[in-house]
């Protein structure tokens, strides 16, 4: 099923970046604890798997609560993503924080790109085109009138 997007203008998306930042830092404290849960209970004997963690019957009463922790976070980390998704935006990687903006420009439909850590949008593509084909915004102005204010 396609998710749902909005468009946005420059200034639109913009105005968004600190909303995300917040979701991302959020993100980056829950993939660390859970990149450390992982470890320790594969030391433990566990199974981590796309149906939950199985643990070998003769593990502690610790690992137990290691498991139901790590499951803990699985639900955060589903939630932030869905928050994230619930602005409208596409997610491109969740874990570097890149994030794509619906957007028209002299009547096309063009993406605008941003990754965690940058201060604001300072990139376009074409729908379609990877993230590492990403190019400068300065080059969208330079050949356009601009982003349209549009947003549905």
């Amino acid at each position: 099923m396609a998710r749902r997007h909005d468009y946005f203008s420059l200034e639109e998306a913009n105005a968004v970046i600190p909303t995300l930042e917040y979701y991302f830092r959020h993100l980056v404290v829950i993939q660390h604890d859970l990149s450390g849960l992982q470890r320790t209970l594969q030391a433990s004997g566990a199974t981590l798997g796309k149906d939950g963690v199985e643990l070998p019957a003769d593990v502690d009463p610790e690992v137990h609560q290691l498991r139901d922790r790590y499951q803990q976070q699985c639900q955060d980390y589903d939630h932030v993503v869905e928050e994230i998704l619930s602005l409208g935006v596409e997610i491109v990687d969740p874990e570097a924080g890149i994030v794509n903006f619906y957007t028209w420009c002299d009547g096309e439909e063009l993406l605008l790109n941003w990754q965690y850590g940058e201060p604001s949008i300072g990139y376009w593509l074409d729908p379609g085109e990877p993230f590492h084909d990403r190019r400068p915004l300065r080059q969208l102005f330079a050949h356009a009138e601009g982003l349209a204010p549009l947003r549905h």
